[in-house]
């Protein structure tokens, strides 16, 4: 039987089975009433097999897909790409089955 899931969700469980590494620029902050200031550059690493939900809609698809087994809560123990460690969601071996599906 087929599991019935959003174009939404199967982005999340790619991103998942993929990571991220995203270099983000420097930019300036801005705001009324206060002094802007420079925001360095920095990276956002998130190791494959990983997924760090980013906002309410990401969260609450989260959570659902863990409902149905095809994540799990869990996190990245730290390392030299991960100096601070990170929380967020595994993929489980069902989710990655499902996305190998959908690729074909």
């Amino acid at each position: 039987m087929k599991m019935k899931l959003s174009a939404f969700a199967i982005a999340l469980l790619r991103r998942a089975v993929a990571g991220e590494d995203r270099q983000i620029p420097e930019r300036l902050h801005e705001e009324p009433g206060r002094r802007a200031f420079l925001v360095p550059a920095r990276r956002w690493y998130v190791p494959p097999g990983l997924l760090v939900p980013e906002g309410g809609a990401e969260y609450r698809s989260a959570r659902s897909l863990a409902a149905r087994g095809l994540l799990k809560a869990g996190g990245a123990d730290r390392s030299s790409e991960l100096p601070y460690g990170l929380g967020g969601y595994l993929i489980t071996i069902r989710g990655r089955r499902i996305v190998k599906e959908r690729a074909r």
